[in-house]
């Protein structure tokens, strides 16, 4: 018996962890995408925090209306609407 709870609680945890590592997988993809298409934005309205990632995402957060279409739509997928 508690090798059987033992065996299924192993296997949810692992099914857990492969839902947790695609989730991260899934984000750095965003992520990645997101610095491909929002480049020429964060370097046009972000330039003088670019060097850190942290300010350069928040500073291109708080420039959402002025981003371009493309940078936008990947913005809305990593952040929502």
């Amino acid at each position: 018996m508690f090798a059987s709870k033992f065996v299924l609680g192993a296997g949810l945890a692992l099914s857990l962890a492969g839902v947790a590592t695609a989730a991260t997988v899934k984000q750095e993809q965003i992520r990645q995408q997101a610095q491909q298409v929002c480049m020429e934005d964060a370097m046009k309205l972000c330039s003088e925090v670019i060097a850190d990632d942290a300010k350069t995402t928040a500073c291109v957060r708080s420039h959402k209306a002025q981003l371009s279409p493309p940078c936008l739509k990947v913005y809305n997928q990593a952040f929502g609407k």
